[in-house]
């Protein structure tokens, strides 16, 4: 049953992936990215989603946090998430980052 949202962002140096249940937070990490960032990304959501008890089937939607950072790392966050959302057939969004 397809009922938790992924959340991605990369923040300045920081990438962020985040699995929430309805308004609970299942499993946040964080890691410092100096290169190599399209590597990284998948890694930390393959480790996030395996803390929890669910796969990637079980994702509703997904949404990328926008900003702030590089053009560079939007779009590779962008990229990545389009192909998840392409695969698994669900909604993607984007959320603002708020100062």
């Amino acid at each position: 049953m397809k009922e938790i949202t992924l959340i991605i962002g990369f923040a300045e140096k920081d990438l962020h992936v985040v699995i929430i249940k309805k308004d609970h937070i299942l499993c946040a990490q964080q890691c410092e990215v100096n290169s190599n960032g399209i590597e990284k990304i998948p890694t930390l959501i393959k480790s996030t989603l395996k803390k929890t008890t669910y796969t990637a089937q079980s994702l509703a939607k997904i949404s990328c946090i926008a900003g702030p950072g590089s053009y560079t790392s939007s779009r590779l966050i962008l990229s990545i998430a389009s192909a998840i959302r392409r695969s698994l057939s669900i909604p993607i969004a984007t959320l603002n980052y708020l100062y």
